[in-house]
């Protein structure tokens, strides 16, 4: 996507998988560091935001 070469082997795993993984680190970083909820859904709310964004522009 940056216009560079990747010298990363391509996962084998399913875009499914992939997504899962990456959607459960980001809420265990997430629920370790805010246990009032109403904290957690603000940072959570703009790092979907930001996703979304991401995902407009690119995809």
């Amino acid at each position: 996507m940056d216009g560079s070469e990747s010298f990363e082997k391509p996962s084998e795993k399913t875009y499914s998988e992939r997504l899962a993984e990456a959607r459960k680190k980001a809420e265990a970083f997430f629920d370790a560091r805010y246990s009032d909820i109403r904290e957690y859904d603000e940072i959570s709310g703009y790092f979907n935001e930001q996703a979304g964004v991401f995902q407009d522009v690119y995809f």
